[in-house]
């Protein structure tokens, strides 16, 4: 995957699935495939939602 697309999914992810991607989120395996990706929007609701509710993981 070219460092272009990857920025577009991020990108595209972030946009419409109101989550934030962090610089340690960046990790190719988190983005391969469709259902990776998917379960990497719900791993970052769960902490976003945690980390506003005060609850700890």
């Amino acid at each position: 995957m070219s460092s272009l697309r990857a920025l577009e999914i991020v990108t595209y992810i972030e946009g419409s699935h109101d989550v934030v991607v962090e610089v340690e989120d960046l990790d190719l395996d988190n983005f391969r495939t469709a259902a990776r990706v998917a379960g990497f929007i719900r791993r970052k609701r769960g902490e976003q939602l945690r980390a506003t509710d005060g609850v700890s993981p």
